[in-house]
């Protein structure tokens, strides 16, 4: 017994203090699972970020692939453009040798300078449009959707040069008509001797 009230009577830990600590533990480990809350929502933004960085990553490389596309059907063009341009200067060489004997074809040779002046224009369209695809690569990650209107337009003047190389062909066609007509025949042209 008289352990017992040496025990009570022993300075020990009051009621107070053993609450005090109690409360720090209790801090303590709450700080500890908003340590770790903290943590843990940390490794979900990072592997949120990952896999965003990786569908841009994705959108990237179709948006390059895209871009090749476009790139390739331009350079296409351009080598439609260059035989157009390789045929325009076979016909200018025509109309310069008969120019001296017929006066008609001088009507020619001012079609000849407008498509002349039309490839010209073609050509510097195509210079802009080449610019144009390479800006658009640049800015294609952080815009695709202005990526698609512009796709849409490139496609649109490729379109339309398509439509001049078409028209050329049939200018060409109608300058060698004439050509033709304008020619005396053969047989004409021996009959006088």
């Amino acid at each position: 017994m008289l352990l017992l009230l040496g025990g009570c009577l022993a300075p020990g830990e009051t009621s107070l203090l053993r609450l005090a600590r109690e409360r720090q533990a209790g801090a303590q480990e709450a700080e500890q699972a908003q340590r770790e809350r903290r943590l843990q929502l940390a490794r979900q933004e990072t592997a949120d970020t990952l896999a965003a960085i990786a569908a841009a990553k994705a959108e990237t490389v179709r948006c390059a692939a895209r871009l090749r596309a476009v790139r390739a059907d331009l350079e296409l063009e351009l080598a439609r453009l260059h035989g157009a341009e390789v045929d325009l200067e076979a016909a200018r060489a025509r109309a310069m040798a008969v120019e001296h004997e017929l006066q008609p074809l001088r009507a020619l040779e001012q079609q000849l300078v407008d498509l002349e002046r039309l490839q010209a224009e073609t050509a510097q369209r195509v210079g802009a449009l080449q610019t144009e695809v390479d800006a658009t690569a640049r800015a294609a990650a952080a815009r695709e959707g202005e990526l698609k209107r512009r796709l849409q337009a490139l496609q649109a003047q490729l379109a339309a040069a398509q439509r001049f190389d078409a028209a050329m062909a049939a200018a060409e066609a109608a300058a060698r008509e004439v050509l033709q007509a304008l020619t005396p025949p053969a047989d004409a042209a021996e009959a006088p001797k």
